[in-house]
């Protein structure tokens, strides 16, 4: 097994609660479908289920102030349902590349957006999802549809804002490194 691999079975075994209560109950037949050798199995199953646990729990919230940086927006918004809400999807996926926290910010996304229906935060998320992947793909061109206002000015206008008016949000680039935003 691969270092990636060994890698991506841990962090799946300490983020994934019911994966772990799996292995945990048949260590040995989990392993072989892993791929895992006897020795690496008998290391896995040397982790303490209390260290396992507190190692998990700081993983997840690890994950949690990493995607908080990369979705400032949505964070703002969802206020303290964030931390909730993450805390809801943190199980259901584990990011498998080396860019975890852009593939967690991304699938975070999806799942507000799935979660929503008249909801501002499922606006929120589609809109920094738009804009992570303009960014990250260097698309020519992005734009992204709001029936909210995303953009207050201040605290006081937030729920004025959140209320009527609809929006979209643009993303040009012009040449390599000039990218213009603009929200109509």
């Amino acid at each position: 097994m691969s270092l990636l691999e060994q890698q991506n079975t841990l962090a799946r075994l300490l983020t994934d609660p019911s994966f772990t209560e799996r292995f945990l109950a048949d260590p040995n037949l989990s392993g072989r479908s892993l791929g895992l050798s006897e020795a690496e199995t008998h290391e896995l199953v040397g982790i303490a289920k209390r260290d396992l646990t507190m190692f998990a729990e700081s993983l997840v919230w690890k994950r949690l102030r990493e995607v908080e940086k990369l979705l400032p927006l949505t964070g703002r918004i969802a206020r303290e349902r964030f931390r909730t809400l993450f805390l809801e999807f943190a199980p259901t996926f584990n990011p498998q590349t080396i860019r975890k926290h852009y593939e967690d910010a991304l699938q975070f996304c999806r799942f507000l957006e799935g979660h929503g229906g008249d909801d501002p935060i499922g606006d929120a998320a589609r809109f920094e999802r738009t804009r992570l992947t303009f960014f990250d793909q260097e698309h020519i061109f992005a734009f992204c549809r709001s029936r909210y206002d995303l953009t207050p000015r201040s605290d006081e206008d937030a729920e004025l804002s959140r209320r009527g008016r609809t929006a979209v949000a643009v993303w040009l680039r012009a040449g390599k490194k000039r990218v213009f935003h603009f929200v109509i």
